[in-house]
């Protein structure tokens, strides 16, 4: 009776030992997916990981780009085939997931791994833009650059110093804080996002101004709440303002484009 016992426990034991021996040897941490990535950068070739469980609320894009047709469907059962290359608006992120909505219609919803979209790329992007202390804003669509012609008064030989015509000035097409503030007011008026409203706006401010591919855009920011996987979370959006007009409204840490 005794040695049955004895027996008893020791097969006992030995199945604790088996379920519970991965999760010692991992310090009882559950380890998410790590990602090895390189960048091509002006210093050389940098490699570091990404560990997905990591991300943090202003990591994740307002929209993402799929490798894979995804099948999303809406509330009547009807489905919607999402091509390779298109992009879907991220609605939330966890557990290495995205759930996405279309973005024609915004009503047909599904799930997509973080690894069938362009995520890892612009977690790249993003994290090797703050290691060099730079801004991480996604460059500009084309804009056609303006040329500044000054107006240079005529001079005749010979002609007395007090009788010359003074060169024209060129007007300044760089706005005053409040002018910019109201440029960007008009701009979410407009629609030119949907995200926020005018109303939602907490502060607005102009900041430096911003040199995207060799054009330099002033700056403006403007800050409000924002419906996160973590509860409401203050975002800034930065919009880049050339020659007086909005051409871009971007969040202000990632460089994404504002819906």
């Amino acid at each position: 009776m005794a040695f049955m016992k004895y027996l008893i426990t020791v097969v006992i034991f030995a199945s604790l030992g088996y379920f519970l021996y991965p999760f010692f040897l991992s310090n009882g941490e559950a380890k998410g997916t790590v990602e090895a990535v390189t960048v091509n950068a002006p210093e050389g070739v940098i490699s570091f990981d990404i560990e997905m469980d990591s991300i943090t609320p202003d990591e994740i894009p307002s929209m993402v780009e799929l490798k894979q047709t995804v099948d999303l469907k809406n509330s009547k059962g009807m489905t919607l085939a999402v091509k390779a290359s298109d992009e879907v608006k991220v609605v939330s992120y966890a557990s290495e997931i995205f759930s996405v909505v279309d973005v024609a219609s915004g009503q047909f919803t599904g799930e997509v791994p973080y690894s069938n979209t362009n995520f890892v790329e612009i977690l790249a992007k993003k994290r090797h833009s703050e290691f060099r202390g730079e801004s991480p804003v996604a460059p500009v669509r084309a804009v056609a650059k303006v040329p500044v012609v000054a107006k240079v008064a005529e001079v005749t030989k010979p002609v007395a110093a007090e009788q010359e015509e003074e060169a024209e000035p060129v007007e300044s097409s760089e706005l005053s804080e409040s002018e910019l503030i109201q440029v960007m007011k008009k701009s979410v008026k407009a629609g030119m996002v949907s995200e926020f409203s005018v109303d939602d706006v907490s502060q607005w401010r102009s900041t430096e101004a911003e040199d995207v591919e060799g054009v330099s855009y002033q700056a403006g920011l403007a800050t409000y709440e924002k419906e996160t996987l973590f509860g409401k979370q203050p975002v800034v959006a930065k919009c880049l303002i050339l020659n007086g007009k909005p051409k871009r409204w971007v969040y202000a840490k990632t460089g994404v484009d504002v819906p």
